[in-house]
């Protein structure tokens, strides 16, 4: 497996991320893509090198908004994404999930 088509696969799913996923999308085994995470240390940086060619740099707009889900009942050690994070609405550190979201006029979704 090649890091541009792992890449491409991130970029692609908006959904629920695993290596089961990824191995029935790349059409490989999922060994394959677990033993190329595991010797593997990507960043934000390399994704970004990776598509920078198909976008406009020059010009536009990117809003970002984010949010923060309460979720005062959920275990953290049992839950990834719950944390604590600055609620506007509470105008505190709430128990939650943090969503950002990310929009441009050129209709670019990013999902983070």
């Amino acid at each position: 497996m090649e890091a541009a088509s792992y890449i491409a696969y991130l970029l692609s799913e908006l959904r629920k991320i695993s290596c089961v996923k990824a191995s029935e999308v790349l059409a490989v085994l999922y060994d394959e893509v677990n033993r190329f995470l595991l010797k593997n240390d990507f960043t934000g940086k390399e994704l970004f090198e990776a598509v920078k060619s198909g976008i406009c740099l020059q010009g536009g707009t990117l809003s970002a908004d984010d949010s923060v889900p309460d979720k005062p009942f959920t275990d953290l050690e049992t839950t990834e994404l719950v944390g604590f994070f600055w609620s506007g609405r509470h105008h505190k550190k709430v128990k939650g999930i943090n969503l950002i979201a990310c929009f441009t006029p050129i209709h670019l979704a990013c999902d983070f």
